[in-house]
């Protein structure tokens, strides 16, 4: 079987853990199947598909990316499926190709997508709210002949069919999970970083938010919290985040912010972290504080779950069917109130059995074993997804 990936949307963040683990645990779940990426370049792929045997195109960001993505996933996408006479194309951008020469299987990951305009319109510029109406557009349109969607919660399944009528018959839930990384030891990285972290804090609560910056993040909603506290007295929080400044013009001006605003002793910007030093990060922290007002499913909710760091986060369906019970809500915006559950977290944290009780995230050798089921029922079958996994989690 002959399975073109179109990675080339998948460049950072969670997408990027998305689009390397992916294509790890497909070629291992699937060893005979004959592979061809098209990625990103100069974001690991190059490396992976070395050491994996799977050739591969890389494509650099351009100018004009809205615009290039968009030719590149209805024309170049399709045109590389046709010369390389593949069966199957799986696309892990969102949007699918109209004319695609051969069945393909849709990886669903865009927040944007699945949640009403009003939400989301105040986080972008003028071009970017153009841009996601025209995508919303376009993909509800194509989504149709798909082979297969797959999303990773049931509550983007259901958002799917009540926004777009996607025929739950073409829908799978294909769950996110952690990295391969987290089950590795501590390193010596990672140790100088919780070193760091515990001389920042100075005896303080560290509260970790681990989030490349993105508008849906609301990470400026940090700095109204610890402008807050500072206004009350309450010095006990430190609060930790990873952005760095060319990420988004929007990062640029929250650090900005903060410098404005002498926050220096309340905010610590870490930067961004490697796998390799995220247990350390973890382990240095004592509440894990997530302010997203938008997700598919965030690997963050994942990760602060594996180390069974409490955790505190906006009241919204992807983060309940994420977190169940092993999570204190507050509604997004509410300044107040997401004090008050972090004072709570602090003096009476979430009980040990709550931790327990969560959904675990499933490793991502299971999940892309699944996923090869899906492949190769899609290429099997003549009309869709084969009845026994219709509809359904695997």
């Amino acid at each position: 079987m002959r399975l073109l990936v179109n990675a080339v949307g998948l460049r950072a963040g969670g997408g990027l853990t998305v689009g390397l683990n992916c294509l790890r645990g497909i070629r291992d779940a699937r060893p005979d199947y004959q592979m061809m990426a098209l990625v990103p370049a100069a974001c690991g792929y190059e490396e992976l598909c070395g050491e994996l045997s799977i050739p591969y195109k890389a494509f650099r960001r351009t100018a004009r990316y809205p615009a290039w993505r968009l030719w590149f996933d209805q024309v170049q996408a399709p045109l590389h499926a046709r010369e390389w006479s593949a069966d199957v194309l799986f696309t892990m951008n969102n949007q699918a190709a109209w004319a695609a020469p051969c069945r393909q299987i849709l990886l669903f990951q865009n927040p944007y997508y699945i949640y009403p305009a009003a939400e989301w319109w105040s986080l972008v510029t003028s071009f970017e709210r153009v841009s996601l109406l025209l995508q919303r557009a376009l993909f509800g349109a194509i989504a149709r002949r798909c082979a297969c969607i797959a999303v990773q919660t049931d509550v983007a399944s259901r958002r799917l069919q009540q926004q777009y009528g996607v025929d739950p018959e073409r829908l799978t839930i294909i769950p996110n999970a952690i990295a391969l990384e987290h089950d590795g030891a501590e390193t010596a990285a990672g140790r100088l970083l919780a070193r760091r972290m515990q001389e920042a804090a100075s005896g303080r609560i560290g509260v970790l938010t681990l989030a490349r910056y993105y508008p849906h993040k609301a990470l400026e909603f940090i700095v109204r919290v610890a402008q807050r506290l500072r206004a009350m007295g309450d010095r006990r929080f430190v609060f930790f985040i990873t952005v760095e400044a060319d990420q988004h013009p929007g990062a640029r001006a929250l650090l900005e912010a903060l410098d404005r605003e002498q926050l220096a002793a309340e905010v610590v910007n870490l930067g961004p972290l490697g796998y390799g030093v995220l247990r350390s990060a973890y382990g240095a922290a004592r509440i894990s504080f997530l302010p997203s007002v938008l997700e598919s499913m965030s690997g963050t909710h994942l990760e602060a779950l594996h180390y069974q760091v409490p955790i505190v986060t906006t009241d919204r369906d992807f983060a309940r069917h994420a977190c169940g019970d092993a999570a204190e809500y507050f509604p997004p915006g509410d300044v107040d109130a997401a004090i008050e559950r972090l004072r709570h977290v602090a003096e009476s944290p979430v009980r040990a059995q709550d931790m327990q009780a969560a959904p675990r995230p499933r490793p991502w050798r299971d999940v892309c074993r699944d996923l090869g089921a899906i492949i190769d029922s899609v290429h099997r079958s003549e009309r869709g997804m084969p009845e026994m996994i219709r509809a359904r989690p695997l």
